[in-house]
């Protein structure tokens, strides 16, 4: 149930932020910025869990998952 409250609450601040990012900064910029630091983020979250031992299992499905979920993505926030 939290996650489902974070998760609403997040994606209803990083839409705003967009939308005001947007009116300061040619909209790709502003993008690939954001993408930048959400890779920097995520890599620390990363770092975290790897540190504390816990398994990620990575399957070449899942990889190619990911690139397909990745390019959506960027034409969604493009």
């Amino acid at each position: 149930m939290s996650y489902l409250v974070l998760a609403t609450i997040f994606s209803g601040l990083t839409f705003f932020s967009i939308k005001l990012v947007t009116a300061k900064i040619y909209p790709l910029v502003g993008n690939i910025l954001s993408l930048v630091v959400a890779l920097l983020v995520q890599l620390l979250i990363f770092t975290y869990f790897r540190a504390k031992g816990v398994n990620m299992p990575i399957t070449s499905e899942g990889v190619g998952l990911s690139f397909g979920v990745g390019i959506f993505v960027a034409f969604y926030t493009f």
